[in-house]
C-alpha cells in the first residue's frame, strides 16, 4: 500500500480520551499502528459518531479495508464511525 494513495487513507476524528488511550497502548509505535491493531481484531458492528476532536489518518491493509467497507454498507454507517466504535469498545474492555 502506497502512502501516496489517497484512497488508502481514512480520517478518523478522535477526542482527547481516545488519543490518550491510543498513546498509552501504542508501546513506542504510532497511534495509527495502535488503531490498526484495534481494527484488525474488532467486530465491526457498533458505530460511534465522530464528535469534536482532531482527525487521525489511518491506513489499513487491503483485507481490513474491504472488511470495513462491507461492514459499513451493512450497518449503514461510515467506515470512520465503525473504526471509532471499535476503539470505544476496546477502551471499555481495558
Amino acid at each position: 500500500m502506497s502512502r501516496k494513495d489517497p484512497r488508502a487513507v481514512l480520517l478518523v476524528v478522535l477526542d482527547a480520551d481516545e488519543r490518550d488511550w491510543l498513546r498509552k497502548h501504542a508501546h513506542g509505535r504510532s497511534m495509527a499502528d495502535a488503531l490498526r491493531k484495534v481494527v484488525a481484531g474488532a467486530d465491526l458492528t457498533i458505530a460511534a459518531r465522530g464528535g469534536a476532536g482532531r482527525p487521525l489518518a489511518l491506513q489499513l491493509p487491503k483485507a481490513d479495508r474491504s472488511r470495513l467497507a462491507q461492514a459499513a454498507v451493512g450497518a449503514g454507517q461510515t467506515p470512520a464511525d465503525l473504526v471509532r466504535g471499535a476503539l470505544r469498545r476496546a477502551m471499555a474492555d481495558t
